[in-house]
């Protein structure tokens, strides 16, 4: 007796099932190699077009920068093309940092190195500007360390009444006197330190000494008057145009900062937003905003002969 065949069909049946589900499993594998290839692929190929639009944007923040300290503005949108790695950059100012009561220097200034604040709200127009009259000046590191009240400082105020004049005064927590030109009274010592703040930028800082000046009388020791240029005297009702703080003795760099009266007139802006963006052909983009200062005048401006006559300077007689 003859035994049936179902049993073989059964088990070719059982093969093709096998196949298949081998089949199908293998195309998982395969599809998600591939997948995992791809993201890795698109996430590379994204990071690289990040970093290159953030340099892009970065070169161009710093040609920006550049034109500004060169030129002391940015009249239109600074451009840049960067064709070997097909990435543009576009730089602009977007806005001005705002009035405020206090500025922060951002920077420790070193000794005989300056730090300017800017009187006016348009460099262009000397009658618009800061009409207030006194004025508390910040500085100094923590007296307990050595050498650190030797930290006196040298303000100058050049202002505008037609023609441009200066008038300095002097401060000293060593009390120098005035034969060094120095306020004896003027310096307030903070000896547990006291901390100020910008109320634009946030930047704070500690200061251990403070002094008041008047720039309209200079009712403080004035090396203005009589001993750094005879007859340019304090401001009175003319108009300032920036105010230079110079530490002197001092070891390390230390803070300054400048405070207008709370509810007087606010300090005009101290600097301007700068926004650059970077963007490749794909259309990854990436945004540099950094904030900079107003030009000043380098250091030795201070030490230039100046004079405020119509007749030309004269060397004295031996």
């Amino acid at each position: 007796m003859n035994l049936p065949e179902k049993p073989l069909r059964s088990q070719r049946g059982q093969i093709l099932i096998l196949f298949l589900l081998v089949l199908v499993l293998g195309l998982a594998i395969v599809l998600s190699v591939a997948s995992r290839t791809i993201t890795d692929l698109r996430t590379s190929t994204t990071s690289d077009e990040s970093n290159r639009a953030y340099f892009a944007a970065e070169a161009g923040l710093e040609e920006a920068l550049q034109e500004i300290e060169s030129t002391g503005s940015l009249s239109t949108p600074l451009s840049l093309d960067f064709n070997d790695i097909n990435t543009t950059a576009t730089t602009q100012i977007v806005a001005g940092t705002g009035e405020r009561e206090v500025f922060v220097y951002p920077f420790p200034v070193e000794r005989d190195d300056v730090a300017q604040v800017m009187m006016l709200n348009d460099p262009d127009d000397f009658t618009d500007g800061w009409n207030g009259s006194e004025l508390t000046i910040w500085w100094g590191t923590n007296p307990a360390g050595i050498n650190a009240r030797n930290q006196a400082i040298e303000v100058s105020v050049l202002y505008h009444d037609g023609n441009f004049k200066i008038t300095k005064f002097g401060f000293d927590p060593l009390n120098r006197g005035n034969s060094f030109c120095f306020s004896a009274t003027g310096v307030t010592e903070h000896l547990s330190g006291q901390g100020v703040e910008d109320d634009v930028t946030g930047v704070g800082n500690t200061f251990y000494y403070s002094a008041v000046v008047n720039i309209r009388s200079g009712n403080v020791a004035s090396c203005g008057v009589g001993q750094h240029g005879p007859g340019i005297g304090p401001a009175g009702s003319s108009d300032p145009v920036f105010l230079r703080i110079r530490p002197l003795y001092n070891t390390d760099p230390i803070p300054v900062a400048v405070e207008s009266p709370s509810g007087g007139p606010k300090l005009p802006n101290q600097a301007f937003d700068v926004e650059s963006t970077g963007q490749t052909v794909s259309g990854v983009t990436r945004k540099i905003k950094a904030s900079s200062l107003f030009p000043a005048l380098p250091a030795f401006f201070d030490y230039v002969l100046f004079n405020a006559g119509d007749s030309s300077l004269i060397k004295p007689s031996p």
